[in-house]
């Protein structure tokens, strides 16, 4: 020890990992003189970049704090902290070293068939959802999990458990693949209807409906032939309607709009029993709107009926023949010759408390002063409207 010179030594001392340069410094006092305030400072700009404008007084400590940032298995740098051992350890050994490997909550439940009783009798932690901010996940120490079972079901039991399980799950899998093979089989021979242009929204449409006769295991016939009437219906909204089925409360509502506001028909026989029992409901039901509809068609020359106007007169008998005919003329007139904000327009189509002819007679005369309106656009029959 004499021989070496203390800067060789430090030198020497620089190439040890922690645990060998601890072991070296519980050798003898002198040693530990030798490594002095320089070379923990040194130690700690070379191995972890640190540089501080303030005075550190002892190095060593500062050294020690920032080492206690190491990954408890590789060594390296790690902001991570383990809070079941209270130890720093990265990802990567989380998941490699048996003792700190997790398990997230649905996993427990999906592979090792343990109730939500079951895993609240056992310690868990917390963490941020990558996928979900709001629902943060649930892990379990796979240690911890284990033992749970051997010491609650024991081996054999568990194992008759886990193959009970299984053996649900499989025919809860072969009833699902049934029971939708069947429902597709009806659908396709019966009534001509393919399942997979409805399939991304015939739940939302059924309100669960379908899924749950799916995954019943035990169902009736009941249970199917309300899952077809949904069927049939969407099919019907999709291939003869223009509508967001999501706008109205019910079928009946979505029938009733398509008979009042389409202009053609197709013939009868296209459409399912089911569909012409509902409409033949309907037209009873209405039978004065429908009324109105027909008279309106005869009377009014238009390619849609979806105009505000023309549906508060089928709808609700709002207005005369006469009068509608004057606001459909008064609106697209008022449409293209001012400059109406879209929004104060869209109040007046839509908003039956207004006095709409008023309005648009207000609107035309303000541009037909301020000349914006040529004299020689305006038609014969609202001349006599906005100059008097």
């Amino acid at each position: 020890m004499e021989i070496i010179p203390p800067e060789i030594f430090q030198k020497i001392s620089f190439y040890l990992d922690n645990k060998s340069l601890c072991n070296v410094l519980q050798t003898n006092k002198k040693i530990k003189t030798i490594h002095d305030d320089y070379f923990w400072k040194k130690k700690c700009i070379i191995e972890y970049k640190f540089h501080s404008k303030r005075k550190i007084f002892d190095w060593k400590d500062k050294y020690i704090k920032l080492w206690k940032n190491l990954c408890i298995g590789c060594l390296k740098k790690t902001n991570i902290y383990n809070r079941f051992f209270k130890e720093n350890i990265c990802r990567s050994c989380e998941k490699s070293i048996p003792k700190y490997q997790c398990i997230s909550h649905r996993r427990a439940t999906k592979e090792y068939f343990l109730t939500n009783k079951d895993l609240s009798k056992i310690r868990f932690i917390r963490r941020n959802n990558p996928f979900n901010s709001n629902h943060p996940l649930k892990l379990y120490l796979k240690s911890d999990i284990l033992d749970y079972i051997k010491n609650v079901y024991g081996f054999y039991n568990y194992r008759d458990l886990r193959e009970q399980k299984l053996n649900s799950r499989s025919i809860k899998s072969i009833s699902f693949l049934t029971k939708f093979n069947i429902l597709n089989t009806i659908l396709i021979i019966r009534y001509r209807i393919n399942i997979q242009l409805i399939l991304m929204d015939i739940n939302r449409y059924s309100k669960n409906l379908y899924i749950k006769y799916l995954r019943r295991i035990t169902s009736n016939e009941e249970d199917i032939d309300e899952v077809i009437k949904k069927c049939i219906e969407l099919d019907f909204i999709y291939k003869y309607t223009n509508v967001q089925w999501e706008d109205f409360t019910s079928f009946e509502n979505i029938l009733l709009y398509h008979l009042l506001t389409s202009t053609h028909f197709h013939s009868t026989d296209d459409y399912n029993e089911y569909i012409v029992d509902k409409i033949n409901n309907l037209v009873v039901k209405h039978k004065d709107k429908i009324k109105r509809k027909i008279e309106f068609l005869k009377e009014v020359d238009i390619s849609s009926l979806k105009i505000p106007v023309v549906l508060d007169y089928i709808y609700k008998n709002c207005y005369t023949l006469k009068d509608i005919k004057m606001l459909i003329e008064l609106e697209n007139f008022t449409l293209e010759n001012t400059n109406v904000e879209e929004a104060i327009m869209y109040n007046i189509i839509n908003c039956i408390q207004f006095d709409k002819k008023s309005l648009y007679i207000k609107y035309l005369r303000q541009a037909y002063f301020k000349n914006n309106i040529p004299h020689h656009i305006i038609p014969h029959n609202l001349y006599k409207f906005i100059l008097i």
